[in-house]
C-alpha cells in the first residue's frame, strides 16, 4: 500500500519540524491534516494524486480519494483506524482504502451532506453531516444515528474533532456540542446567545475546547475557549481566527495570517517561519501541548523544545549566579538585580531594592533562614551588604547582625545553616536555627579576610578557598586548618 518513503526534516527553528518536497513530502501545498492512531499525521494536499503519511520520523505515501481533478471545496481528513485502514469522506460519499484502491462505502441520502468521518474502531465509523452524526458498521452496511441536528439543539452541524480522551466534540451554527460514553450517544450541548456560527473545534487540556465564532451584535470573529462548561472569550478581530492550547499553559492564536502566542495578558508575535510564513488551512492538536500546522508553504509540527527560556524571564539580561531550593519545594535563583522564583509552573519577579544587586561572581551567595526568609549578599554603591526577603510579604529588607556588627558576605551551608561574615572585627559565624557562633580557626587575622568561596561537606567539614594562598578544610572537632595550595 505504502509507495515511496523518505527520511523525516531536521528541526530549523526552536520546537518546530518543517516538511517540504525536500523533506519527502508530495507538495509544500498542504491542505488537510488526518490522524494515524498511534500517532503522526496524513496530509492532503492540492491536485497530487497522493496523501503523505507522517509518523514524525519517515514520510510515506497512500493514494488520494479524491478522482476527479477539480480541489474538494470540502475537503475532509484521511483518518486511519486502530486496525489500520483508512477512511475519508471525499467527493460527498464515505471511502474506505482497499489495497491500493478507495472504495466507495456508503452515500449520504437525499439532500444531506457527508463532512467528515472518525474511524473509532473496525466497527464503528462516526460520520458528520450536515444534519445528524451516525455511526457506520463496515461489517454490516448499517447506521446507526447518535444524534440529528433537531435533538442537538445547534442548528447545521459543521465540524467534528476528536478529544483526547475519546469523545467527539461537533460544532453547529449555534453551539459546540460533546458526544462521549463508549458508543458515543451521550449528547450535551454548550451554547450562548451572544455567540453564532462555531467553528474550528480544537480540543486542549483537562477537557477543554477552543472554537471560533462570531460575535451576533458586532458581527466580529471571535476565540474561545470552552471549559467547565462556560464559554471565555480570548481574542476578538475582524479577520478569521483560529485558537489552540500550545505548551506550558500557552494559548497560540492564527488572525487572518498572523500567528500571536499569548501567556496570560501578554500577546507575542509568532516568527513567520515553515508553515507559519504560508496561508495557514489546518491545525491539529496533541495532548501535552504539541500540534500540527498545514499551509501553503508545508507542513510543521510543534512541541515543547527540551530548553527554552520561560516566557516571563524574556526580558531578562542580567547574570543568574546562585540557586537553592526551598523547604516548601520552591526554587529561588539569584539574578543581579532580582530575585526569581520558580513555584510549580508559576515564574515570579521580584525587582532588587533601588541601587542593589546580588554579587555575579558569588555562586553561593544565597540561602534560606531558619524563619523561611530568603538571604542573599549584594552590593551597594559604597558597600556589600546582606539582604532577606520575606516571601510572605514579598519585601526586601537589609539583614542586620544581632550585635550590631556589620555583615559583609554570606554562604550557603547544609539545610537551613548560613555561614556569615562579619566586618571589624572581621570573623566567620555559623548561623543556624539555635542561635549563631563563631568558627575560631576561619575567622583568625590573615584568614578571614582573605575568604573567597566555602562549602559545608556532608560530614560537617568546612572546605574553603581564598583569594591569596589557595584553600583548605576544616575538619569536624579540629582546631586547626588543613591548608593546601599550588604547590600541594
Amino acid at each position: 500500500m505504502l509507495a515511496t518513503s523518505s527520511g523525516a526534516a531536521a528541526q530549523t527553528q526552536a520546537g518546530w519540524r518543517y516538511w517540504t518536497p525536500a523533506d519527502g513530502i508530495q507538495e509544500s501545498h498542504s491542505r488537510k491534516i488526518g490522524s494515524l492512531p498511534g500517532g503522526g499525521v496524513t496530509i492532503r494536499h492540492g491536485q497530487v494524486k497522493r496523501v503523505d503519511v507522517l509518523d514524525g520520523y519517515s514520510v510515506e505515501t497512500i493514494p488520494e480519494p479524491r478522482t476527479r481533478t477539480e480541489i474538494e471545496t470540502l475537503m475532509a481528513g484521511v483518518n486511519v483506524a486502530p486496525g489500520g485502514e483508512a477512511w475519508a469522506v471525499s467527493e460527498g460519499v464515505l471511502k474506505q482504502l482497499r489495497g491500493d484502491e478507495w472504495v466507495v462505502r456508503a452515500e449520504p441520502r437525499g439532500g444531506d451532506e457527508m463532512r467528515g468521518a472518525v474511524p473509532i474502531d473496525g466497527q464503528r465509523i462516526v460520520v458528520l453531516f450536515g444534519s445528524r452524526v451516525a455511526a457506520f458498521d463496515p461489517t454490516r452496511d448499517t447506521w446507526t444515528t447518535l444524534i440529528d441536528a433537531d435533538t442537538a439543539g445547534l442548528g447545521r452541524l459543521g465540524t467534528m474533532v476528536r478529544g483526547f480522551s475519546g469523545e467527539l466534540w461537533i460544532a453547529g451554527t449555534g453551539g459546540i456540542g460533546r458526544l462521549d460514553g463508549a458508543s458515543h450517544q451521550h449528547w450535551t450541548a454548550f451554547r450562548t446567545a451572544l455567540l453564532t456560527e462555531f467553528a474550528f473545534p480544537l480540543p486542549g487540556s483537562d477537557g477543554e475546547l477552543f472554537a471560533a465564532a462570531v460575535d451576533v451584535r458586532t458581527r466580529h470573529k471571535v476565540a474561545v475557549r470552552l471549559s467547565g462548561g462556560h464559554f471565555e472569550r480570548l481574542f476578538e478581530s475582524t479577520k478569521a481566527l483560529r485558537a489552540w492550547r500550545g505548551p506550558h499553559g500557552s494559548v497560540w492564536l492564527l488572525e487572518g495570517t498572523r500567528t500571536w502566542r499569548l501567556n496570560g495578558t501578554q500577546r507575542e508575535a509568532v516568527a513567520r517561519h515553515g508553515p507559519l510564513s504560508g496561508l495557514v488551512y489546518d491545525v491539529v492538536t496533541e495532548p501535552g501541548g504539541a500540534f500540527w500546522v498545514a499551509s501553503t508553504t508545508g507542513v510543521g509540527r510543534y512541541a515543547p523544545p527540551l530548553w527554552r527560556t520561560p516566557d516571563r524571564l524574556k526580558g531578562l539580561d542580567q547574570p543568574v549566579h546562585a540557586a537553592i531550593e526551598g523547604a516548601d519545594g520552591r526554587l529561588w535563583f539569584a539574578a543581579t538585580e532580582a530575585l526569581l522564583e520558580l513555584d510549580r509552573d508559576t515564574w515570579r519577579v521580584h525587582p532588587m531594592p533601588a541601587d542593589t544587586q546580588t554579587v555575579p561572581n558569588q555562586t553561593s551567595s544565597l540561602a534560606q533562614l531558619p524563619d523561611g526568609r530568603l538571604a542573599m549578599t549584594a552590593n551597594t554603591p559604597t558597600t556589600h551588604v546582606l539582604m532577606a526577603f520575606d516571601p510572605r510579604t514579598g519585601t526586601f529588607e537589609q539583614l542586620r547582625h544581632p550585635d550590631g556588627i556589620r555583615l559583609l558576605q554570606l554562604w550557603r551551608g547544609r539545610g537551613d545553616r548560613v555561614f556569615v561574615r562579619t566586618d571589624a572585627p572581621c570573623r566567620l559565624e555559623i548561623w543556624e536555627r539555635s542561635g549563631h557562633r563563631l568558627v575560631p580557626a576561619l575567622s583568625a587575622p590573615g584568614v578571614c579576610e582573605k575568604l573567597r568561596e566555602l562549602h559545608e561537606g556532608t560530614d560537617g567539614s568546612i572546605w574553603f578557598g581564598t583569594t591569596a594562598f589557595g584553600g583548605g578544610v576544616l575538619r569536624p572537632g579540629a582546631a586547626a586548618l588543613d591548608r593546601f595550595g599550588p604547590e600541594s
